[in-house]
């Protein structure tokens, strides 16, 4: 198949979060940019001789996802892929204050930001951290305007009922959009929150790391999990399939992995070597 671009759009699992990073980061985890050809992404583009174009936000909402596809849509061309990932129902987007400018700091709303902001002393770094990149994007708001931001997320994403219906409604959405997408020309494949737990995680990576200091609990994918999430991108578009789903992990990831272990990057162990790093230094981009 020839291929011109890889657009990959959803939350922090498309995005790539601890593995996708280029360059020296002072809050970055110990292995910095070591593994960042490793993000999916870029393997399967690799495996295509495509271009990947990270379109992910980590911590995004479903809602910044359609509004950055249709921004993107303008430039999708028949000989593209676009993949993008339906994260958890419960997280309210903040797009309308970015003012229509991508990439932009803060995250949108989800159980993470809102756990931080009502559990966290408010002089810990986490939360300075957080509430900085709320303000970047809503602009600097009281306390109780705070309050309230945080309380809606809560009082209207909250209970399994509502995360049921709005579960159903962004698969629904997201097929809608993809179908739209694929009459235009680009192939579309689209997967969901239910895959997350299917793959090798960072926790999972390094438990047995000779390092007792450096195992550390991220539920992330490890450099393996996102290889191993690549085969199944990979086969799902030689095979012309268009959503993935939790039964596709249950009943055929094993057989889909070995498929493509030889044609991808190799395993890494989790006590690997160290990278040594400056805070001059930056990484490269692919």
């Amino acid at each position: 198949m020839i291929m011109n671009s890889v657009y990959v759009y959803g939350c922090s699992f498309s995005y790539g979060s601890h593995i996708y990073q280029h360059g020296y980061f002072d809050d970055g985890h110990f292995w910095q940019d070591k593994f960042n050809y490793h993000w999916w992404g870029y393997q399967v583009a690799d495996y295509f001789g495509g271009t990947a174009r990270n379109r992910a936000k980590a911590g995004g909402a479903n809602e910044t996802s359609v509004f950055n596809i249709l921004h993107d849509s303008r430039t999708f061309g028949k000989d593209d892929v676009v993949i993008i990932g339906i994260t958890q129902p419960d997280r309210v987007s903040l797009q309308p204050y970015r003012k229509h400018q991508y990439p932009v700091d803060g995250n949108d709303l989800n159980r993470g930001i809102v756990n931080t902001y009502f559990n966290h002393n408010k002089d810990n770094k986490l939360y300075k951290n957080m509430i900085e990149g709320i303000t970047c994007l809503v602009g600097e708001k009281s306390e109780e305007e705070l309050d309230i931001l945080m309380h809606y997320h809560q009082i209207y994403r909250d209970g399994d009922e509502n995360k049921k219906i709005l579960s159903l409604f962004h698969e629904f959405q997201f097929q809608l959009l993809g179908n739209l997408i694929s009459r235009v020309g680009p192939k579309v494949i689209l997967w969901d929150y239910t895959l997350w737990r299917h793959f090798e995680t960072i926790t999972a990576w390094l438990e047995n790391r000779n390092n007792v200091n450096q195992r550390m609990k991220d539920n992330h994918w490890s450099p393996n999990g996102n290889t191993a999430f690549a085969s199944m991108i990979i086969d799902a578009i030689e095979t012309d399939k268009f959503y993935l789903t939790e039964a596709d992990a249950y009943f055929h990831k094993d057989k889909i992995v070995h498929k493509y272990l030889t044609k991808l990057l190799p395993y890494q162990d989790g006590n690997f070597d160290e990278p040594i790093y400056t805070k001059d230094e930056i990484g490269g981009s692919k």
